[in-house]
């Protein structure tokens, strides 16, 4: 069975994320991505408001479980 966006990101949510310590000019892609996911982790209205983004689309919610995924990888403990 497929897993839902709130099962990914309430196991994103406890994931250590480690900030980039490079100069923010010279992040990647990725880098990005994940510092706005965790800033998104930690506001319950930016939360609630990628659930309902991703309730509506269904390649927005695809993308953001890939994503959620990869963070997730990353930064497990």
């Amino acid at each position: 069975m497929t897993k839902k966006i709130v099962e990914y990101i309430a196991m994103a949510k406890m994931c250590s994320y480690v900030r980039p310590s490079k100069e923010f000019g010279e992040w990647n892609e990725l880098d990005y991505h994940y510092d706005s996911l965790y800033i998104t982790f930690t506001n319950p209205t930016q939360t609630q408001s990628l659930i309902l983004i991703c309730s509506q689309n269904t390649f927005t919610n695809n993308y953001f479980k890939r994503l959620i995924k990869d963070y997730i990888t990353k930064f497990s403990k």
